[in-house]
């Protein structure tokens, strides 16, 4: 585990594969339940005990990315140090090359903790899907697997070029409409 402090604030984590699996992130039945928060929460013991902070994981705001080589990257914003970053309501979106990267997605979000507040999901001339999301904060695990199924855009962006480039294929309750399919 390499320990990066960027702020005051703000933390990068390297783990390589073998903390990956130490801390049990790598097996499946810990997608999206219990497991995962209790992995996340022995990391940051851990980085407390190293680093000399005194962070919890309820504080903080972390988003989590693979790495080739079969570890990942946390990237750690603590609330109590920057405001409320990372709670509250978040505004995203996602292009999807292909409608089955976006029913998985779409699974595997009604599957989690985060509530959706609004979901909507178009497609544009070029045959690409956009999901468009109104919802809590997301947890790290799910910043992860969006990732790799789509590719994040900027909302205000993608919005003005689907309305002239696309059209509607759910303006409402998408992720429970396609997570069905």
């Amino acid at each position: 585990m390499e320990l990066i402090r960027i702020s005051d604030s703000r933390l990068k984590i390297s783990l390589t594969r073998v903390d990956v699996e130490r801390y049990g992130l790598d097996t499946a039945e810990r997608v999206g339940g219990e497991g995962v928060d209790a992995a996340i929460r022995s990391i940051i013991d851990d980085v407390n005990s190293l680093g000399g902070t005194e962070f919890s994981a309820e504080e903080a705001f972390i988003q989590m990315f693979s790495s080739r080589a079969g570890g990942c990257e946390l990237f750690v914003t603590y609330a109590s140090c920057d405001g409320n970053a990372g709670y509250g309501i978040s505004e995203s979106a996602y292009r999807f090359d292909k409608i089955g990267y976006l029913i998985e997605a779409c699974r595997r979000l009604s599957c989690g903790r985060r509530r959706i507040l609004s979901s909507e999901v178009w497609r544009d001339e070029l045959g690409k899907y956009h999901l468009f999301l109104i919802a809590d904060r997301a947890s790290p695990l799910e910043m992860m697997y969006m990732n790799e199924l789509g590719e994040r855009e900027n909302v205000e962006r993608a919005g003005l070029y689907l309305r002239e480039h696309g059209r509607a294929l759910s303006l409402d309750g998408a992720v429970e409409a396609f997570s069905e399919l």
